[in-house]
């Protein structure tokens, strides 16, 4: 009898167990994006404030993916599409092409003029222009928190300032 019981609650408990890591997983996301040096930077995020898991999480330029799939993938159950490095000097996707080089000139001019080194002022520019269309970077440039902006440009500002931070010295 204790044997039954024992089968019947692996039985039961499996199948829970597996739908609330199933629903967990999808709140939790992989981004990762290409740099304009050539490197991907991969970072995680836990969005448990999302109302409804996996729904609604992107960002520009990048590959974003949540746990559930990329779990999928290990075990070989459905593959991801490789993420392929931007080379260095290569043309990067994004908004880059929407800038006039008087903007980018501008953007470098203003970058450097507040003490930043020119590497990091061609890099953090190169980044900017590939995440942003020139109107939503005019509005970011226009606050001071990113709290003042709406939901998804707050959030994409913010980790994209991060990813400055951690890919442009």
């Amino acid at each position: 009898m204790r044997l039954l019981h024992s089968i019947t609650g692996v039985v039961v408990s499996v199948p829970v167990l597996l739908v609330v890591l199933a629903i967990n997983g999808g709140y939790v996301y992989r981004t990762r994006c290409p740099h304009i040096q050539g490197s991907t930077e991969t970072s995680w995020s836990y969005r448990i404030y999302e109302i409804l898991p996996y729904i609604g999480y992107s960002r520009t330029g990048c590959q974003v993916h949540t746990a559930t799939r990329v779990a999928l993938d290990w075990v070989g159950l459905w593959k991801l599409p490789s993420a392929q490095p931007v080379a260095a000097g290569a043309t990067s996707t994004g908004h880059q092409g929407e800038y006039t080089g008087d903007q980018i000139a501008s953007m470098n001019a203003h970058c450097v003029h507040a003490g930043k080194t020119s590497s990091f002022c061609a890099c953090a520019t190169a980044e900017l222009t590939r995440a942003f269309t020139p109107s939503e970077l005019a509005r970011i440039s226009s606050v001071t928190r990113f709290d003042q902006l709406p939901g998804n440009l707050a959030t994409r500002a913010h980790d994209e300032t991060t990813a400055i931070d951690q890919d442009c010295h």
